[in-house]
């Protein structure tokens, strides 16, 4: 019986893709992805099982968003103020661009603040988890997810539901503190690695692709035959 996932360490790579919805974003604004060490000197095999599967990455600023009903137009909208950075235009327009305000028909509101890190490899079913920071939030509820990198290659998203719609939410996010936190199926060996322009290409394939279909699923039939053989 297999009690704990020791399994060789799996290449995954990635990188900063900012083509798209963060024109004019430098790269450099993005902090590095960092792995959640825990310590060996506790020398429990269900720690060191879990040593290659847990990342994380902080936010690029000090910044307090806040998100209420506009009782005058009946919409919901947010607003933000951030400290420790250049009041310039580019970055207020790099904000605005990373940030996304939905409300469903069940007036559920969801708001997302899109990173463009993006992983990928040509290992089958790994599969990327996102997990909940521990940082400072009013009346919202983080909103977890999963997905297999293999064939998606997409931007990772620190996203949110509001509670309760009547009352103002808040998150503050801090550059020493994670957005989210990454976690694999399995123990991988992250690097950075830029694409190659054959992965560029298969990228252009999905991203954003919820954006413009419904049951994304049934698409991949046809992506992943554009799919080259090597990601890596």
């Amino acid at each position: 019986m297999k009690l704990f996932n020791k399994n060789k360490l799996i290449d995954v790579a990635w990188h900063i893709d900012n083509k798209l919805d963060f024109i004019n974003v430098s790269k450099g604004f993005f902090k590095n992805i960092k792995k959640y060490s825990i310590s060996k000197t506790i020398g429990c095999p269900a720690v060191s099982s879990a040593n290659n599967r847990i990342y994380y990455v902080n936010s690029p600023l000090d910044i307090t968003i806040e998100i209420e009903k506009n009782p005058k137009t009946n919409s919901y909208e947010y607003k933000y103020k951030y400290e420790n950075s250049p009041q310039t235009t580019e970055l207020s327009n790099a904000i605005n661009n990373m940030i996304t305000l939905d409300v469903n028909n069940k007036n559920v509101i969801t708001f997302q603040f899109t990173t463009p890190y993006i992983f990928r490899t040509d290992y089958q079913d790994i599969e990327l988890f996102l997990t909940p920071p521990n940082i400072e939030t009013e009346n919202v509820q983080f909103v977890t997810g999963a997905f297999n990198i293999t064939n998606w290659l997409r931007p990772i998203s620190s996203a949110w539901i509001i509670l309760d719609p009547s009352k103002k939410a808040v998150i503050k996010y801090k550059k020493n503190k994670p957005l989210y936190f990454i976690v694999f199926n399995k123990n991988i060996n992250l690097q950075y690695k830029e694409l190659s322009e054959e992965a560029n290409k298969y990228l252009r394939n999905t991203f954003m692709i919820t954006k413009f279909v419904s049951n994304v699923s049934s698409y991949f039939a046809d992506i992943v035959k554009r799919r080259p053989k090597k990601l890596l």
